[in-house]
């Protein structure tokens, strides 16, 4: 995906054109993975990014673009623990610890 974003910037691919013509609301499961990923790369707005994961719909891979997110520095410990009190999602202990130590890591 870095790599494919790399080429893209260097034909002066229009990210924000692209984002216009596939809005949230009209996203698949899939195509909201897809970019979901495309949104951490890009560092796009976190309220926008919140947005992509409830198309997702699956606590196991929201959980882990979370995580990743977390650990490309794309959110905070605070971002990550706000968005599960948000959604009055519970996490597991072990998750908690996962999360700050990539925290911690930076």
């Amino acid at each position: 995906m870095d790599y494919a974003y790399f080429a893209l910037r260097q034909k002066a691919f229009n990210f924000d054109q692209y984002f216009i013509e596939n809005p949230i609301k009209s996203l698949t499961r899939s195509d909201a993975i897809i970019q979901a990923k495309q949104w951490i790369l890009l560092k796009g707005d976190d309220q926008t990014f919140f947005e992509i994961l409830k198309k997702i719909d699956s606590k196991d891979i929201i959980n882990a673009y979370i995580f990743k997110a977390l650990k490309q520095q794309y959110l905070n410990i605070e971002q990550c623990l706000k968005y599960y009190q948000n959604t009055q999602q519970k996490i597991e202990f072990w998750y908690l610890i996962k999360l700050k130590k990539s925290h911690n890591s930076k």
